[in-house]
């Protein structure tokens, strides 16, 4: 049977192998990986825990996150119609130094919620999923304070500013999210589509491409590679305008 090659945007649901599937978003894993190595380093004792919920995507995540630790986390799944005050509660007895909130952004705000109630003080770390999000937590939280001296890991973006001038002139708007990862996308399916699947999956494996999203380039495994850094949630562009 004759291989095709696969784009994707997003994190695959399932554990990335060797094949013909590659991710033109920057992969989350490594990052959730390094996210699990600054809290260790900022919290060489004490304990530390990863609220997840049960959601297989978002499970690799906190996964990484406690490889990312040398296994010191522990993971706290939130169960589905999770009773949050007796999770909350649970919590506070582990005493926790750091929390990273690796999960759905409502169900995370709805647990911070109780833990503000009991007086839960510990370090606070998110992934990026809650860069969108914001408005899930100002609607449970109502508002943004309690996070405010929280730290994000920030998958960092390098849209050509060029394209987004040229976007916007043509549509009326601007780019959406995600737009310029799925332009290059397409480019690179034009640019490789007299190659076998095969010759183009080699080429993408050893090449680098120079995108609107910024130079794209793949390891063994078909994961774009990232670029990250920890900042302050408060510094993010997206949290002011939740205040």
């Amino acid at each position: 049977r004759q291989k095709d090659l696969t784009f994707i945007l997003g994190n695959e649901p399932y554990e990335p192998a060797d094949d013909f599937i590659f991710m033109f978003t920057p992969a989350a894993i490594p990052a959730e990986r390094g996210l699990g190595e600054f809290v260790a380093k900022e919290h060489p004792q004490g304990t530390i825990l990863v609220v997840t919920s049960q959601n297989e995507t978002f499970l690799r995540f906190a996964r990484a996150v406690r490889a990312g630790t040398a296994d010191r986390a522990d993971i706290i799944e939130i169960p589905s119609g999770a009773d949050f005050r007796s999770l909350a509660l649970s919590i506070k007895l582990r005493k926790p130094e750091a929390l990273v909130f690796n999960g759905l952004p409502a169900e995370s705000a709805a647990l911070l919620k109780e833990l503000r109630t009991i007086h839960v003080s510990a370090g606070l770390y998110f992934d990026d999923s809650i860069a969108n999000s914001f408005s899930d937590f100002v609607t449970v939280l109502g508002d943004l304070e309690m996070i405010r001296e929280a730290k994000i890991l920030n998958l960092t973006s390098h849209t050509d500013p060029g394209f987004s001038r040229k976007y916007s002139k043509r549509f009326g708007s601007s780019p959406q999210l995600w737009t310029d990862y799925a332009y290059d996308a397409t480019m690179v399916a034009l640019s490789l589509k007299s190659k076998s699947a095969e010759e183009a999956r080699a080429w993408l494996l050893s090449n680098e491409y120079k995108g609107v999203s910024g130079n794209i380039r793949f390891d063994s495994n078909g994961l774009r590679v990232a670029e990250f850094r920890v900042m302050p949630l408060r510094e993010h562009p997206g949290f002011s305008e939740g205040l």
